[in-house]
Order: structure tokens, then sequence, then C-alpha cells
């Protein structure tokens, strides 16, 4: 919100009007962000906050996935291994649930 109210005032000088295939392409982001949101909200109802959060984890990889396919963008291999890592510690997370579930 900060960044919001502080950069509006000085972004309405370097305004410039969206051309229609912007506008196709906002439009785009804007369905598929519902979507994304929508079906995370039907997710968090249908399993326990534990065994889903994990699994957002993949975002990451996806993210990566695009960004390299889409805009050309470089591997680091720091970068590989830390988000290695992150996904890696959530799926051990939802296997270590699904165990206790079985054993409670």
């Amino acid at each position: 919100m900060i960044g919001a109210v502080a950069l509006t005032g000085p972004g309405l000088w370097f305004w410039q009007p969206m051309t229609p295939i912007d506008w196709g392409w906002m439009l785009l982001l804007s369905v598929l962000a519902v979507l994304g949101h929508g079906l995370l909200i039907k997710a968090y109802e249908a399993a326990e906050a534990s065994g889903v959060q994990p699994l957002t984890y993949f975002q990451l990889v996806f993210s990566s996935i695009v960004g390299i396919t889409l805009f050309y963008g470089a591997r680091r291999s720091d970068v590989v291994l830390g988000a290695a890592i992150v996904v890696a510690a959530g799926l051990f997370a939802l296997w270590r649930q699904r165990v206790r579930a079985r054993a409670g």
C-alpha cells in the first residue's frame, strides 16, 4: 500500500495509455488470477492448510520455467539449489503429515 500511494503521484507524469494488445494481455492476466485464487480457495476448503501449502512451493518451479522459456532468464546455481531445498522441505512436510495421519 505504501508503495502504491508513494508512486501514484510520480507515476502520473509518466503515464502512457495501454494499447489494445495490452488490454488483451491484462484481461487474460486478470481472468487467470481470479481462476487461480478461486481454485486455491477450493483447495483450502477441501483439505487442511498444512496439506495444501507445501504444494504452493511448486510456484517456484513453474515461475522459473516461465521465466526461462518466455523471458530467456538465466539459471543461477545458487537459486536452483535454494528452490530445490524449499520444494524438498515442502514435500517432506507433506509426506510427514500423511504418515502422521495414517498412524493416528
